[in-house]
């Protein structure tokens, strides 16, 4: 909204002088009401009233524990899918390398785009009302409020992912309504897994192919067969997704 991508100890805003954005913010991703991407910079007393966003996608992977299976040593523990995020937020699409927030307020909409298909979901994640995908980042007195944060996965209404080292010190959402419809891959796979038959007494292979778009995880058995139970990746919350 007013910087495509601060970097290098940039800063924007002061305890003086507010910066604020009251225009809408469209872009294919990192996407941010004040600034795209902030990289080792700051931002501080700024406020954000135009909706923001992020009508494309880059691709992450998504880590998560899987289901453990005693008795079968090649189990996988960790898996991973690729998974489409926009990185859209009503402060900052992304931050990272010890980048900073503090003293913010948001209260435009914060949306990735709609699939074009019937079923009208999101189609990408790492939404959040102040942050999309903070990395290695301290926000702190951070505000989002009365509006409409939605996306695929990773929704928040301070920010969608927050990894690393970063840390939310005095985050509110303050009537942020928060929406997430799965995460979604534009690559189809099959998931390779075991379970357990009990008329063989033994764990054997299984496949199931998933062509509908969204990304799933495999956790706890369940059944005759061990089966595991599986659900679309959602991670929704109302200050971290």
């Amino acid at each position: 909204g007013i910087v495509g991508q601060a970097a290098h100890g940039a800063q924007i805003g002061s305890n003086s002088f507010q910066i604020f954005n009251q225009l809408n913010v469209t872009g294919y991703y990192n996407v941010g009401g004040i600034a795209g991407t902030l990289s080792s910079g700051t931002i501080t007393n700024a406020a954000n009233h135009g909706n923001v966003l992020a009508k494309g996608y880059t691709t992450e992977t998504y880590s998560y524990h899987t289901v453990q299976q005693s008795g079968v040593t090649d189990t996988k523990i960790v898996d991973r899918e690729d998974v489409n995020v926009a990185n859209v937020g009503g402060i900052a699409g992304e931050t990272k390398d010890n980048a900073s927030i503090s003293d913010v307020i948001n209260d435009g909409d914060v949306t990735s785009t709609r699939a074009e298909d019937g079923d009208k979901q999101y189609i990408a994640g790492n939404v959040g009302g102040i942050v999309g995908r903070a990395e290695n980042t301290s926000i702190e007195n951070a505000e989002n409020k009365e509006n409409t944060v939605a996306g695929a996965h990773n929704v928040g209404g301070v920010a969608g992912f927050l990894g690393g080292t970063s840390k939310i010190d005095t985050g509110l959402n303050n009537g942020g309504d928060i929406t997430g419809t799965g995460a979604r891959t534009d690559n189809p796979y099959t998931d390779d897994y075991y379970a357990y038959n009990e008329d063989t007494k033994d764990w054997e292979p299984q496949q199931q192919d998933y062509i509908d778009g969204y990304v799933r995880e495999r956790v706890r058995p369940y059944g005759r067969w061990n089966e595991n139970e599986i659900f679309i990746v959602g991670n929704i919350g109302g200050i971290a997704g």
